[in-house]
């Protein structure tokens, strides 16, 4: 969802769902590793998980809503199609990555700026993917996190996923 060079956690709701995600760009020697993250304080996000139907265009109270809707719940689909994370850059995701960019940098909520994002999974419905606008440096082992920080990893929990993932 972040352009080449724009750093940013990805994530999702479990184990699998995140490996299953990873699964779709990795080659067949690639291993990975797996971790648990928690928030350190709280965030502000754009929760993509549901988008209500477009509207008729019958209906006097919410046609004016359709193009909206319409352009959000194709964004919702354009989101969860796998982008390989290589050199390579996939021009057809270019207008994925100009409106996460908005989002991270324009758009305010009452709370302030926009933090991450929450999307459904298009491999598993039950499984909840996200990113989160965060640096190197606002990430940290739980223990270690200072008052810049994000998110924490809790070191207990990573491990080693064998090839093929």
């Amino acid at each position: 969802m972040t352009a080449k060079g724009m750093g940013a956690f990805y994530g999702a709701s479990t184990a699998v769902g995140a490996q299953t995600e990873v699964a779709g760009y990795a080659g067949p020697t690639d291993v990975g590793t797996i971790g648990e993250f928690e928030l350190l304080r709280d965030i502000t996000v754009v929760d993509l998980t549901t988008v209500d139907e477009v509207p008729s265009l019958f209906d006097p109270d919410r046609r004016h809503e359709r193009a909206p809707i319409a352009f959000m719940r194709d964004f919702v689909e354009d989101v969860a199609r796998v982008a390989d994370p290589t050199d390579r850059q996939n021009l057809d995701y270019v207008p994925t990555q100009i409106v996460a960019e908005y989002l991270r940098y324009e758009l305010r909520g009452p709370a302030g700026p926009v933090d991450g994002i929450l999307w459904r999974s298009s491999k598993d419905p039950t499984v909840t993917n996200c990113v989160v606008f965060a640096t190197n440096e606002q990430m940290a082992e739980v223990g270690y996190a200072d008052v810049n920080s994000t998110l924490g990893l809790d070191p207990t929990t990573v491990r080693v996923i064998a090839a093929p993932l």
